[in-house]
């Protein structure tokens, strides 16, 4: 048995390993879900009403732009890696990850222009879902950027590309996480 770096170059993973390497991905999903299941339905009974005037709408509909664009560059990324167009794919999810990491700082960029009080019904929510947020963006654009960065992004083969295609699943959970987190902080 290969160790090192020749491990995975030798071993292919088989349709077993990918089912189980996914089941435990969707599980991991699933359990992140949870807190913002019950973040959400916190924010929704105790800070109903209209959205206060000193949260930034427009700053958060642009970040949620940015965020739509960047799922598809890593998204193309992986179907681009599929194809055979390594250098153009590893191009895509550098930009998916650029584009993470400027959501991350316009996230900061919120927080730090925001009059919201934190000890308000609304600010409770609005610091607990938008932080929970942030936390799980630095991880994706984390992932996106060490598999973009990997030294060995290259030996990634059609039948072996896990670790391609976890970083760009999780970011399209994060889209959609951002998605209804976007609605129940600033529209309903």
């Amino acid at each position: 048995m290969a160790v090192g770096k020749d491990a995975n170059e030798t071993r292919s993973l088989d349709w077993k390993d990918l089912r189980a390497y996914r089941f435990s991905f969707w599980l991991v999903v699933a359990s992140n879900t949870v807190y913002f299941f019950t973040l959400i339905m916190t924010k929704l009974l105790m800070a109903q009403g209209a959205v206060p005037s000193q949260v930034n709408q427009w700053l958060a509909m642009v970040l949620t732009i940015l965020m739509v664009g960047s799922v598809f560059h890593a998204r193309s990324s992986l179907s681009l890696f599929r194809k055979g167009e390594i250098q153009t794919a590893r191009k895509q999810l550098r930009y998916g990850a650029i584009v993470g990491t400027l959501i991350l700082i316009g996230g900061f960029v919120e927080w730090a222009s925001s009059r919201l009080a934190p000890g308000s019904s609304y600010g409770q929510s609005y610091y607990a879902l938008s932080g929970l947020m942030y936390l799980e963006l630095f991880v994706g654009a984390a992932a996106l950027w060490s598999t973009s960065l990997r030294s060995r992004f290259e030996k990634f083969r059609a039948d072996n590309h896990w670790g391609l295609e976890m970083p760009v699943l999780f970011w399209q959970y994060l889209t959609l996480a951002w998605i209804v987190v976007y609605v129940v902080l600033y529209i309903v």
